[in-house]
């Protein structure tokens, strides 16, 4: 029975960089979660004045916790398993980290109206936030056509490259197919509830 032979890992200085990118959102994450908690406890809100910082940290925890640290996986698996990585890919990390650190620091910006939607909770009147969410979604787009940047040969490729293929095409289609929607929903619903219904 003929074995199936994956790609040997390389790229490892890179793809440490993403590991540790990945372990900076859940870290930050988690300072915000001691904060939302003592945020809850009434005697260290009333001398710490944090009552209305709850949702603006739980916001940013979740971004950080699900959205950056999905993502920037997804991006360490590429990274692992592809021979040959172009100066875009390498230039998408050092934007998802800035776009981390701006989007931590938007936190603790003032007049921020929390969004709990179901999919990606955003803060509202927040420069600082935007610029890191766009930023982000900006870094991983790039580092997705990069590593779809090879000639696609499905029956001669590793299973490895195969999956990762694939993986960035469905992250490709789903942000179009998001912008597509936001055009639409757009001129049909008001601030109140256009991300809850996109």
């Amino acid at each position: 029975m003929s074995k199936i032979i994956a790609k040997q890992p390389t790229n490892q200085g890179i793809t440490k960089k993403w590991l540790f990118l990945s372990l900076i959102s859940l870290a930050l994450a988690g300072v915000l979660t001691i904060i939302i908690v003592l945020s809850r406890v009434p005697a260290i809100n009333d001398i710490l004045s944090l009552s209305g910082f709850f949702k603006t940290a739980l916001v940013i925890h979740v971004d950080l916790s699900q959205i950056c640290w999905m993502l920037t996986i997804l991006c360490l698996i590429s990274v692992y398993y592809k021979l040959q990585f172009s100066n875009v890919a390498k230039l998408s990390l050092y934007l998802a980290y800035i776009a981390v650190f701006l989007i931590f620091c938007s936190s603790f910006a003032s007049n921020s109206v929390a969004s709990l939607n179901n999919y990606i909770p955003v803060l509202d009147n927040n420069i600082l936030f935007a610029l890191g969410l766009a930023i982000f979604f900006t870094s991983i787009l790039l580092h997705a056509f990069a590593t779809l940047n090879y000639k696609i040969k499905f029956l001669e490729n590793p299973p490895t490259d195969n999956i990762i293929y694939c993986a960035n095409i469905t992250l490709i289609l789903a942000f179009i197919i998001f912008l597509l929607t936001h055009q639409i929903l757009l001129p049909q619903t008001n601030e109140t509830n256009f991300f809850e219904i996109l």
